[in-house]
C-alpha cells in the first residue's frame, strides 16, 4: 500500500491559489478517504494486510508532519490527521505494537508543540524533522523488523515447500523405473 492510496484521486497541483501561503493550498487539493480511515479503525482491509497498511500510515504521518513543520505543504488538514492517527493506532494494536505517544493530536498541536519546545528560528526545520523522526522512527523500525520476520517466514515456508515438491518428483521418477 502507498501513501497516495489513502486519498481519493490525485489532484492537479498546478492550480493557482493567490490567497494562500506557498504550499498551504496543497491540503485543499487532496481529499483523505475518510471511509477508508474509519474502516481501518474497526478491522483489517480484505485486500491489504495490516503490516503493509501500518507501514504506509506511518510513512503518511511522517511525511505530513515533516511537511507541516518545514514546507507547509501537508496533504491533510487537522481533522484528517486526527482520523489518520486513530487508524494508525488501531492497525498497530492489531499487530501487537505499541502506538507512538504523540504529544499533539494534529498539525495545529504540532505547531504549538514546536514553538513551546524551542524548535523555531534558526535550525528549526531540522529540529522539527528530528522531533518527528524521534516520535515515529521507532514505530517505523518495529514495522521494518516485522517485515523481515514475515519475509523470513515466507522464505522458510517456500524452502520447505520446494523440498516437498523435489521429494515428490524424486519419488515419482523412482517409481517409473
Amino acid at each position: 500500500m502507498q501513501t497516495d492510496d489513502f486519498f481519493l484521486g490525485r489532484p492537479d497541483e498546478h492550480v493557482y491559489w493567490p490567497d494562500c501561503r506557498p504550499g498551504e493550498w496543497v491540503c485543499h487539493l487532496w481529499e483523505l478517504d475518510v471511509e477508508l480511515m474509519e474502516s481501518l479503525r474497526f478491522g483489517p482491509l480484505p485486500a491489504h494486510p495490516d503490516l503493509g497498511v501500518a507501514v504506509a500510515l506511518t510513512r503518511l504521518l511522517h511525511e505530513d508532519f515533516v511537511a507541516r513543520g518545514t514546507r507547509h505543504d501537508e496533504r491533510m488538514n487537522d481533522e484528517e490527521v486526527v482520523l489518520a492517527v486513530k487508524a494508525h493506532r488501531a492497525v498497530l494494536e492489531r499487530l501487537g505494537l505499541e502506538p507512538p505517544q504523540l504529544p499533539f493530536r494534529h498539525h495545529s498541536g504540532f505547531y504549538d508543540y514546536w514553538r513551546k519546545n524551542d524548535m523555531s528560528g534558526g535550525g528549526g526545520w531540522q529540529a522539527r524533522r528530528e522531533c518527528i523522526e524521534g516520535l515515529l522512527g521507532p514505530t517505523r523500525q518495529a514495522l521494518e523488523d516485522l517485515q523481515e520476520v514475515e519475509y523470513e517466514r515466507r522464505f522458510s515456508t517456500a524452502t520447505t515447500l520446494r523440498d516437498v515438491v523435489c521429494a515428490a518428483s524424486l519419488i515419482t521418477s523412482w517409481r517409473k523405473r
